[in-house]
């Protein structure tokens, strides 16, 4: 940035002739329209580097500024073991017990229950295809319940979150931004399905689109792309 600017500065000064004759005088043969030519790539130069230096600076704080469609912002992260002898109905029950529980805690605005995400580290997968027919991809996923991504702070993209769709109809699923790029490149992917587990894959409607959050800790990098309702395992 500072040769940059130093070069602007310099061509742009209000006597370039000055230095377009002295190195005219210094050059046995040479043309004043070379030099002239010679200052303007140099003032021209000198712009695309500011530009570039410019882009650069604004990236860097908008890195450094957020966690990639995550405000992790006041969030406190409280990982829990699970009972490996517990069934699923005795994991979602005692997690209810325990949020119900610390949102009465003084200070605390939200609590939300989930089995991965970003700043857990780890990395759950499941195979998610577009149809029953198509290659899978694996990619990382998450149960989480209804208040995951309004305390987590993620913002939708489109379409709902969950909203009582945990027990009943169809199964349902909300997809980052850039599943729903992958899967539905330009189309809407609310209201379109996605074929979830192996060897006996289930159809799940999307019903959201969230942003995409980035997770330094996680073993293979990137972010949650399938989030499933915390009652359900898309694996099962």
């Amino acid at each position: 940035l500072i040769l940059a600017a130093s070069a602007a500065w310099w061509s742009g000064r209000s006597e370039p002739a000055q230095y377009v004759g002295q190195a005219s005088r210094g050059l046995e043969g040479g043309s004043h329209r070379g030099n002239a030519l010679l200052v303007s790539v140099q003032v021209a130069l000198a712009f695309v580097l500011l530009v570039c230096g410019i882009q650069l600076a604004r990236g860097y704080l908008r890195r450094t500024d957020s966690l990639g469609g995550l405000d992790a912002d006041s969030i406190l992260l409280l990982r829990v073991r699970a009972d490996e002898n517990a069934n699923r109905r005795e994991l979602v029950a005692g997690a209810r017990d325990a949020s119900a529980r610390l949102s009465t805690v003084p200070g605390v605005a939200s609590v939300a229950v989930g089995s991965s995400g970003p700043l857990f580290g780890g990395r759950e997968e499941v195979e998610v295809a577009r149809d029953a027919v198509s290659p899978y991809s694996l990619l990382r996923f998450a149960n989480v319940d209804s208040s995951y991504f309004v305390t987590m702070r993620i913002p939708l993209v489109a379409g709902r979150v969950f909203e009582g769709d945990a027990t009943s109809g169809e199964p349902v699923v909300v997809i980052s931004l850039s599943a729903a790029s992958r899967f539905f490149p330009g189309e809407g992917a609310i209201g379109r399905h996605l074929w979830l587990g192996s060897p006996k894959p289930k159809a799940h409607i999307v019903i959201g689109v969230v942003a995409d959050s980035s997770d330094p800790r996680a073993e293979s990098g990137g972010g949650v792309d399938i989030y499933v309702p915390f009652e359900r395992d898309p694996r099962q």
